[in-house]
This record gives C-alpha cells, structure tokens and sequence, in this order.
C-alpha cells in the first residue's frame, strides 16, 4: 500500500508513502524514497511559499531524507550535505543525525559571506543532538564557542549544549569562566552554558541574575528557572536571604 502512495503523482500521498514506509522499514520502498530525496529543492524552506502543493513538496522531500538518514546511515551524508546546500533547513538533519561530522564544520560555516551557508551553521547547530554526541565532542564545542570569530548564533546554541551535558564539577567550571571573563557577551554565553546544566552548581549564580541582572528578561528567566529547579518557596526564601545579605 505504501509502496503504491510512493509512486502517485501528489505529494501528500507520496510523504504518507515515505512515513508509513519507514514507520514499517518496507525495503521495497527504498528506491522511490531514495528518488524523492534526490529531487532538486525549489525552495529553500517550506514557508517561503504559499502554495499548499509547493509546501508539502518540500516538506516530502525533507521527510524522505530524515528517513534515509535514520534507516540508511552514513549512505546518506554526502546527498544531505548536497542538500543542505539547496535548502539550508536540511542542515538541521546533519546536525540531528550527523553531529560529530559536521560539527568541524559549523565555524567555517557560520564565518562564510554567503548567507545561505551561515543559516546552514545555524540550522544545524539548533538541532537535538543525543546525550553521547553531546558527550563525546564537548571539548570541540567548547573550543568553537570560545571562538569570537563565529557567529554568535552559533556560540549560543553550542554553550546550551555543553551545558546540558555537563555534570557538576563541569557546571562549577562554568560558572567559574563566567565569573572570569573580560567582558559582558563572553559572561552571557557561560551563564546560558551554566543554566543548561540544570546543575545545583549554577543555582547561585542564577540568584545573581535573578536579583540583579540590569535586563528585566534575564531577571525573570532566571527566577522562573530557579522556581522550576527548586520550587517556588525554596526560590523565594534564596532570594530573600540574599537581600538581608546585601543589608
């Protein structure tokens, strides 16, 4: 059945083809999903038309490749960096499910003169990457986002990633370099890698900021992930007691 979506000439019926093919690992699907993979993107995202046929055509052949990534592996690396290169929101896939490949590549991408390339960085940079990605290239992260030749898109969405994958010890490391650092978008980028660890280590550091951060925004976020960490009461009384501190 799937097989028979696959080759009608719309493509709704193609992407619930290219799902329920997947979704059952049907091999004889392979050669249609692999050949609407290989299409040329028109488009470089799908909300860059309004025409219902012109989107889910994009959004098929973005769903054909995330299933060939998945179900086929490392075959599908260079048809994605191909890709990638038409649309750039397919750069969220390379970074989804090829993060220690195209992780050397994120720099070079982010300080390239041609928008399309730089929103490639950005694209893959976003993406949910597993826990042993994370893990395993850490110190390679940490070394683009200290980088200020890289785009600060960039830099922030790797310092939320070396946070969330950071243990205590590395949380308090953290904060340490923020509390270092010469100046005030260097500080920024340690204290959002020291709030993605979630670790008890940058819960006073987020006191700070929730007490007196200058940016109303950063005050709020701070107190609001404080009341999530901790609880409300616990949050209040921190807050409380840094006050009678200061007095």
């Amino acid at each position: 059945i799937f097989v028979n979506y696959l080759n009608q000439p719309e493509p709704e019926a193609q992407l619930f083809g290219v799902n329920g093919a997947f979704r059952l690992r049907a091999r004889s699907a392979l050669p249609q999903i692999w050949a609407i993979a290989k299409r040329r993107f028109t488009l470089p995202t799908a909300s860059a038309t309004a025409v219902l046929s012109e989107r889910n055509a994009w959004w098929t052949q973005y769903e054909a490749l995330s299933a060939l990534a998945q179900w086929e592996g490392k075959k599908t690396l260079s048809l994605l960096r191909s890709k990638a290169d038409e649309s750039p929101a397919v750069a969220g896939l390379l970074g989804r499910f090829f993060w220690s490949q195209t992780l050397p590549e994120l720099g070079v991408w982010s300080r390239s003169d041609d928008a399309v390339t730089r929103q490639k960085a950005s694209e893959a940079a976003r993406a949910p990457i597993p826990s042993d990605d994370a893990r395993a290239t850490r110190n390679a992260m940490l070394a683009l986002m200290k980088d200020p030749l890289n785009d600060e898109e960039l830099r922030h969405q790797l310092a939320l990633k070396i946070g969330a994958c950071s243990d205590d010890a590395e949380a308090e490391a953290l904060v340490a370099e923020h509390d270092q650092a010469a100046d005030e978008h260097a500080r920024l980028l340690w204290a959002a890698a020291a709030f993605a660890s979630r670790s008890n280590k940058a819960v006073p550091l987020l006191v700070r900021y929730a007490r007196q951060s200058p940016d109303e925004l950063s005050r709020r976020a701070a107190l609001a992930q404080l009341a999530d960490m901790l609880g409300p009461d616990q949050a209040r009384a921190l807050l409380e007691d840094g006050k009678k501190t200061d007095k």
